[in-house]
């Protein structure tokens, strides 16, 4: 199986993956806080990063 890493949907799922990762971490870890709460807030500024940066990087090529 080979994954096409230009694709923009698979560079937004990634990084949407990525920031819930970290965010569920650092959430239990350092503030014993909430998960659902902490998953949806990565998902959110994951989606908003990941669009963010793929718009720039097809802006600047």
């Amino acid at each position: 199986m080979e994954f096409d890493f230009e694709s923009p949907w698979l560079y937004i799922l990634l990084l949407v993956l990525v920031w819930v990762v970290v965010a569920s971490l650092i959430e239990l870890l350092a503030f014993d806080g909430d998960v659902v709460s902490t998953v949806v807030q990565g998902a959110a500024g994951g989606v908003v990063f990941a669009i963010g940066t793929y718009y720039f990087q097809r802006r600047g090529r």
